[in-house]
């Protein structure tokens, strides 16, 4: 996760007087959101995946698409989100992007990131 984006999610559990009551955790690639999420099944820490496709081994899109594979079986639900850069033709259509809650173009603001927390109740 760049610096830039957990900086933008600290200020805003900070002016929410949340910042005690989360922790971020993160990841370098897709099989880190895998292997996090399969380990969180019983405590339910982890209330959102903000993800992109940048990722050495695997891409975000590609952990997100396993996980919903599986999510109404094994998996809890949690919101997801994707940021993807203006130019990646492959997220560009929808149909790639199904197994996705929410996309959002790099980099993104505060007022896009508070609407997706608010929209999926992840700061609740």
């Amino acid at each position: 996760m760049r610096n830039s984006l957990k900086n933008l999610i600290n200020k805003i559990l900070r002016k929410k007087k949340l910042l005690d009551s989360f922790d971020i955790i993160e990841g370098f690639n897709g099989v880190d959101i895998l292997y996090k999420m399969i380990h969180d099944q019983s405590q339910n820490f982890i209330k959102c995946i903000i993800t992109a496709d940048s990722m050495e081994y695997m891409k975000g899109s590609d952990a997100l698409k396993i996980l919903k594979s599986v999510e109404f079986r094994k998996v809890k639900q949690i919101p997801t989100l994707l940021l993807k850069t203006c130019d990646d033709g492959y997220l560009l259509n929808n149909k790639n992007i199904e197994w996705v809650d929410n996309v959002i173009n790099k980099p993104c603001g505060e007022n896009e990131l508070l609407k997706f927390f608010k929209e999926y109740r992840v700061l609740e």
